[in-house]
């Protein structure tokens, strides 16, 4: 590598490999999975069960790379090896898909545009194709949300640094990372920083073409399509290298795989439908709560096939191959198994990261009450982070949805579960949505259903607008370097200043600071998440605090002038000078309306002083 401390830009090829490498990434594990699908299936197989290969063969990649952290180390010439091993499959898959799959009947299905549809309709049609082509487009460019920034590309990058993964108690965002985040490791090895933007715009595809080969009707095809490719959270999830869009497509593959053999439950199918499962509860915590509703679907169908001890077994099996490394990591790590959600039972609870566990329960950022902060947005930035209209499905399901009724209790049970939790923004929700949408595509049609899809074709519209604007504006990052570059300082969270920072820092400096990209931090780092969770009017916490930053040698504050002093006080640090700044920038976001706000930086030469803060300091400092 050019420089000791390894870097983003050190890791990730120049464009367009980034891109090309997330595509041929994809198209190896769909080979894999298929690989997967000739082995259980030796007859024909449907979309379904091929979808839930692809997803498993995904699934035991990144349950290898877990316990290869927790049994080993994570070198990076393996991994590297690894990651271009399944891009050259993924070459073998592209010719396969060129000379077989773009002429297969599964594509009718997909885009159902028949003379026989309505001119509203087979428009719907034609534009869900090409929102879910634009959304796929922003998926190849470059990261740029704050989330993607911090842990989900940060936390990978930080285990490939050191060749191992290790606990970082400053970081509390890194108590969060899953299954998603180890395939991102996997593709920041190979060199790209995009493949689980990739892997949620092919999560996005899967889902699409399941819902669409599985609901019999034309009209009731193109509708659901419709409730799915209108959501406006789609816009903020599918370019994000947040692991979610894919467990949402693996519980409803489970689910489906469920409903078509509720009496008629097979090992093979068994399998795949609990690997699903258990893959997306391996992703992300709230997954754990939705996972479990499918989980017992899936053992409830087991026993009306009399299927129950296959069931048990297999569950036990998957849940030790896919979940249970995840849990003894964290367990090692941070004493709690799905930390940081269990942390105030501990014996000695580290009170930051209780309130840290409460904030993701019960964050949302909208002036509307629940449940409508999660169907309207309350001003133009707010419009990617919610469900839309298409939430009214539910009305729909209620007057008439008895045919799918593992779907509709599903979805109920999530619902009253997530909220229950304290669940508020959008996002837990999605999964529901999903499944009220697949629900509401078989209720009978009539008054309240052709509203609907009149209302979710108006929404659809502006859904596709939103997206080919996103995809002019991020995806040119993906061809070439120049255009990298523009569109991570016009979009990406906080680029610019670590550009800046990257120049005026010495190669020595340890940094803490006010800001949260760590992914693109140019220098070693302690996370702001123990500045901001922190109660600095508790003297056990300030000086809990002051003893980890003072362990980890911190020689440099990024962070507003006020904000230092301040810091710097409760600590006792000593700023012995300005190194430069203060500088101002200019947030930048995707959303075009969340742009504009200012904000200043410094950056300190600053040193820990040899005593840590006590009890008798804080007094005296108050």
């Amino acid at each position: 590598m050019t420089r000791a401390y390894l870097t983003l830009g050190d890791l990730v090829a120049p464009p367009p490999l980034p891109a090309v490498l997330a595509v041929l990434m994809v198209l190896g594990f769909k080979y894999m999975g298929g690989l997967l699908c000739r082995l259980l299936f030796r007859e024909k197989r449907g979309v379904p069960e091929t979808a839930a290969c692809i997803i498993l063969a995904m699934a035991l990649v990144a349950a290898g790379l877990q316990i290869m952290g927790v049994l080993w180390q994570l070198p990076l010439l393996p991994l590297r090896v690894m990651a271009w091993t399944i891009a050259a499959l993924g070459l073998l898959e592209l010719w396969f898909f060129v000379s077989r799959f773009l002429g297969a009947a599964q594509w009718k299905g997909f885009l159902p545009l028949s003379t026989e549809l309505h001119w509203w309709e087979r428009s719907g049609s034609a534009i869900s194709a090409a929102t879910l082509f634009f959304l796929c487009l922003m998926a190849l460019g470059p990261p740029t949300d704050a989330d993607s920034l911090d842990y989900h590309l940060g936390v990978p990058l930080e285990f490939l640094r050191r060749g191992e993964t290790y606990a970082r108690l400053d970081w509390f965002h890194a108590r969060l990372i899953g299954s998603g985040e180890f395939l991102n490791m996997l593709g920041l090895a190979g060199g790209t920083d995009s493949l689980g933007a990739a892997l949620s715009g092919a999560g996005l595809v899967v889902l699409a073409m399941v819902l669409t080969a599985v609901v019999r009707k034309e009209r009731d095809r193109v509708f659901v399509l419709g409730l799915l490719m209108s959501c406006p959270f789609l816009l903020f999830l599918v370019p994000n290298q947040k692991p979610f869009m894919l467990p949402v497509a693996a519980t409803t593959i489970a689910l489906v795989l469920t409903r078509g053999r509720v009496r008629t439950f097979d090992g093979r199918t068994l399998f795949l439908a609990l690997g699903c499962t258990f893959f997306a509860m391996s992703c992300k915590y709230s997954f754990l709560l939705s996972g479990l509703v499918v989980l017992i679907a899936c053992l409830a169908a087991a026993y009306r096939s009399h299927k129950v001890r296959v069931a048990i077994g297999l569950a036990a099996l998957l849940y030790a191959l896919l979940l249970f490394p995840a849990h003894v990591q964290k367990l090692l790590f941070y004493g709690d198994p799905i930390s940081p959600m269990l942390e105030q039972f501990r014996q000695e609870p580290d009170q930051g990261v209780v309130r840290f566990a409460s904030f993701l329960r019960y964050y949302g950022v909208s002036g509307f009450p629940f449940p409508i902060s999660i169907i309207l947005p309350d001003s133009a930035g707010a419009v990617s982070s919610v469900l839309g209209l298409g939430s009214l499905a539910l009305i729909v399901v209620l007057l008439n949805a008895r045919s799918s009724w593992l779907f509709v209790g599903s979805a109920a049970g999530a619902l009253a579960i997530l909220f229950l939790a304290g669940a508020r923004s959008a996002g837990y929700f999605l999964e529901a949505y999903v499944w009220f949408s697949f629900a509401a595509a078989y209720a009978a049609w009539g008054r309240c259903k052709e509203l609907l899809s009149r209302l979710v074709l108006a929404q659809g519209a502006l859904t596709l607008l939103l997206a080919a604007y996103g995809a002019a504006t991020i995806f040119p990052g993906a061809l070439t370097a120049g255009l990298r570059d523009s569109v991570m300082e016009r979009s990406a969270h906080q680029y610019t200043v670590m550009v800046w920072l990257d120049r005026v820092l010495p190669a020595d400096r340890v940094m803490l600071s006010t800001l949260r990209s760590h992914a693109l931090m140019p220098r070693a780092f302690v996370a702001k998440d123990i500045l901001t969770w922190t109660d600095w009017e508790s003297p056990a916490e300030t000086q809990k605090a002051g003893g980890l930053l003072k362990e980890k040698k911190i020689n440099t504050l990024v962070m507003e002038p006020f904000v230092a002093e301040k810091f710097a006080d409760k600590l006792c640090m000593d700023i012995r000078g300005r190194m430069a700044g203060p500088e101002r920038f200019r947030t930048a976001t995707r959303n075009p309306w969340n742009r504009g706000a200012e904000f200043d930086l410094a950056v300190f030469d600053a040193r820990t002083n040899d005593k840590a803060p006590s009890q008798e300091d804080f007094a005296l400092k108050r």
